[in-house]
C-alpha cells in the first residue's frame, strides 16, 4: 500500500516537473503585448452614417456622428527564425450619436454603443526591417449592445450581453473571421518595445453581406490599427 503511495507520488512530482520546464520553456523567449487598438470600418457603415445626413425626408433635422473608439488588446508572441507566430485576446467596438427634429418641436437623440471579443491567433512572416506580413484569423467569445434614445424629457435604455449562442443562431452570424495582418517591432531594449499593428477584415465575424447596417445596427467590418507596448521574458 505505501509502496503505491509512493510510486504515485513520485510519478506525479516526475510528471509536474516536466509540466513545469515545458511551460518556462514555452515562455523562454515569448514576448507579452497589451495594447489599445484604433477601430475602423467598412465602406457600408460609412456610406450609411453619411446618407442619413443626405436623406433626411422624414425629418426636419437630423444629425450622425460615430465616435472615436478605442479599445484593449493582449497578445502572446513567439518567434520562429523569421516567422512571428502568437494567440491575441482583443476588443472591436463602435460608438455613434444621432439628434434628429420632427415638425420643429420633436428633439430626438439616440446613443449607442456596440462592442465584442475575440480571441485570435496570427502569424507573419518577417519582410524587412522589423516589417512583419500575414494572417490572422478570429473565434467571437461574446459581445455587448448599449442604446439610448432620449424624445423630448422621456429617455428609454437598453442593455444586451450577446453569447456566441444568439450570435450565431439569432443573429445569423459568423463564428470565425479572418482578415490579413502587418506588423512592425521595435526594440528599445533587450526587454522592452514597441509593436505596431494593422488589420483588414477579409471574411468578417459580422454577417452583413445581406443586411443593410440600418438592420443590423453595427459596422458591417471591423479593421483596426493597434499600437502596443511589448515585453519579452
Amino acid at each position: 500500500m505505501y509502496i503505491k503511495i509512493i510510486l504515485i507520488l513520485a510519478l506525479s512530482g516526475t510528471l509536474f516537473s516536466q509540466s513545469y520546464n515545458n511551460i518556462l520553456n514555452f515562455f523562454n523567449d515569448s514576448k507579452i503585448a497589451f495594447g489599445l487598438n484604433y477601430n475602423l470600418y467598412g465602406s457600408y457603415w460609412n456610406d450609411f452614417t453619411n446618407e442619413i445626413d443626405v436623406d433626411n425626408d422624414f425629418f426636419d433635422e437630423i444629425n450622425v456622428e460615430s465616435e472615436t473608439y478605442l479599445s484593449p488588446n493582449f497578445s502572446l508572441i513567439k518567434h520562429y527564425d523569421d516567422i512571428v507566430y502568437g494567440i491575441k485576446y482583443i476588443t472591436n467596438g463602435s460608438k455613434y450619436k444621432s439628434e434628429a427634429e420632427i415638425l420643429d418641436s420633436i428633439n430626438i437623440k439616440t446613443e449607442a454603443e456596440f462592442q465584442m471579443s475575440l480571441l485570435k491567433l496570427f502569424f507573419s512572416n518577417n519582410i524587412s526591417h522589423g516589417f512583419h506580413f500575414g494572417l490572422e484569423g478570429g473565434y467571437f467569445l461574446f459581445a455587448n449592445s448599449k442604446s439610448q434614445v432620449s424624445v423630448g424629457s422621456e429617455v428609454s435604455k437598453i442593455e444586451e450581453d450577446i453569447d456566441s449562442k444568439d450570435w450565431t443562431g439569432l443573429l445569423e452570424n459568423n463564428s470565425f473571421e479572418v482578415g490579413g495582418l502587418i506588423q512592425y517591432f521595435y526594440d528599445f531594449t533587450d526587454k522592452l518595445g514597441l509593436g505596431l499593428e494593422g488589420y483588414y477584415s477579409f471574411i468578417p465575424a459580422v454577417n452583413n453581406v445581406n443586411k443593410e447596417p440600418e438592420v443590423s445596427g453595427i459596422p458591417t467590418k471591423f479593421h483596426y490599427l493597434n499600437l502596443n507596448v511589448v515585453y519579452k521574458f
